[in-house]
């Protein structure tokens, strides 16, 4: 369908008095265009200054994507069942356990959140987490927090919130997915479970291969399961740290955010457990030591300048 397409078909929509009965099945919901990239040239809207520190985004400009989205979808629209996944939004963690930000263009949606400590308890009981929040059993002992989104409203979803999210209005809203020194441990210490998990799914290979070739195909199952692995992790800590060390600035808070940035990074470039992590993949040894070589001389300019 083309976009043209879903524009007749959503004023059709639109059209009707009543979606509240409509059959969901038939629901369209336009999610995760990429706008801002297909129309590098026209500046629909500037980031919050909240969450203009985005390391995802950061990164995913160099390559000509992004992880920056419009969402449009009718009256009524939500999920109802794995066939239709592409249409609507399921109860989900956001990926790689990152923020997210969704603003409210037009619209109004219902949001159902389930904490962090709650959500481990979802994920202990179902080997595959319900599409509909409303499907989980009451013995789960949990609490759904319900939000409701008016127009000209934005909500922040910290990390590992589960959310579902339902469209009570004809909804027209812009989406980002993003992380920064903030949740950088937790980014990265999700990725080190992913890797684990994905061992574990090659361990009948384990005895075939030499240790090198094993993990190397771990990382590119982590790739293509996760979509991201160590080597795209270093490399996102790569163009931050060149932006760092090319930065210069009188603005406080600016400097402050690069402050907090450099010790937060130098300090995942120390950890023990991060380094010894890394040994698995020796091609990025050199990567990490070029990293702390960069980062070794902003803090000793930042010395110099006090």
């Amino acid at each position: 369908m083309t976009f043209d397409e879903y524009l007749d078909y959503f004023v059709e929509s639109s059209s009707k008095n009543n979606r509240l009965t409509c059959d969901v099945r038939k629901c369209l919901y336009l999610k995760n265009w990429h706008f801002v990239q297909q129309f590098p040239g026209y500046e629909a809207y500037k980031v919050p200054i909240y969450f203009e520190s985005d390391y995802l985004n950061e990164y995913w400009h160099q390559k000509d994507d992004d992880y920056k989205f419009v969402y449009l979808g009718p009256k009524g629209s939500w999920f109802v069942s794995p066939h239709f996944y592409n249409r609507l939004t399921p109860l989900h963690t956001d990926v790689y356990s990152s923020y997210s930000w969704s603003a409210n263009i037009a619209g109004r949606k219902k949001w159902l959140f389930i904490k962090p400590e709650d959500a481990v308890k979802v994920k202990k009981r179902y080997k595959q987490v319900p599409n509909d929040v409303r499907s989980l059993s009451s013995e789960l002992d949990i609490e759904i927090i319900e939000v409701i989104q008016n127009s000209g409203e934005i909500i922040f979803v910290p990390s590992n919130w589960m959310h579902q999210v339902f469209n009570l209005e004809d909804t027209l809203s812009i989406n980002h997915n993003w992380f920064n020194a903030c949740n950088l441990y937790l980014i990265w210490n999700e990725l080190r479970v992913a890797f684990r998990d994905t061992q574990l799914e090659l361990r009948d290979i384990c005895d075939l291969c030499d240790t090198f070739t094993y993990n190397q195909e771990c990382e590119k199952l982590l790739k293509a399961n996760y979509g991201m692995d160590y080597s795209q992790f270093i490399d996102i800590l790569n163009v931050v740290v060149k932006r760092i060390v090319n930065n210069s600035t009188d603005d406080y808070n600016c400097e402050f955010r690069l402050h907090h940035e450099v010790q937060v990074i130098t300090s995942l470039l120390q950890d023990n457990e991060f380094l010894k992590e890394l040994q698995l993949i020796p091609e990025l040894e050199s990567k990490v030591n070029d990293l702390k070589c960069a980062l070794a001389l902003v803090k000793k300019e930042e010395m110099s300048n006090c």
